[in-house]
């Protein structure tokens, strides 16, 4: 204690003595101080575009996956007309293959969006709609396989075909 009362006497000394030196050292310190502001203000921009990049990047996947989803059920239609049209089976590769990796799909979108819960009742309404039109297609290709084209195609015209 009794070495810390002269250093701090000296301090203050220097502080109510007007020199150059005493000058140059405030305008260091003051300098030293909004530096070391503008670092971290550059810290807490840099660490705010980070949360902002990956808010970014997770609504692309959220955006791909429902892309791969729509991509995915147009296949199995296209599939799906084209065997009606013309009864090849070749067609049906092309069907079955989307039907496939459907599931998968669908499973990714719904682990992007599982915290948000305003997303995850879009995807439950997007699933329900892709489960009945890829019933709908089922129900028609199987038509289509028995002869039953006519019947196929009624059910297409009836407004089933669009949901």
């Amino acid at each position: 204690m009794k070495r810390i009362r002269p250093a701090l006497r000296t301090f203050g000394t220097f502080l109510r003595t007007p020199t150059l030196s005493r000058s140059i050292i405030a305008l260091l310190a003051l300098a030293l101080l909004l530096l070391l502001a503008v670092n971290t203000a550059t810290l807490v921009m840099i660490q705010r575009t980070s949360n902002y990049n990956d808010t970014v990047d997770h609504s692309q996947q959220v955006r791909l996956a429902a892309k791969d989803t729509l991509m995915l059920l147009t296949d199995a239609e296209t599939g799906q007309r084209g065997f009606m049209l013309t009864a090849r089976t070749e067609y049906l590769g092309v069907h079955d293959n989307a039907v496939a990796k459907l599931p998968a799909v669908i499973a990714r979108l719904e682990a992007l969006v599982e915290g948000d819960a305003e997303s995850s009742a879009r995807v439950v309404k997007v699933k329900q709609m892709a489960r009945d039109r890829l019933a709908l297609m089922d129900e028609t290709v199987n038509l289509t396989r028995t002869g039953r084209i006519g019947e196929a195609v009624s059910r297409i015209r009836g407004g089933r075909a669009r949901l």
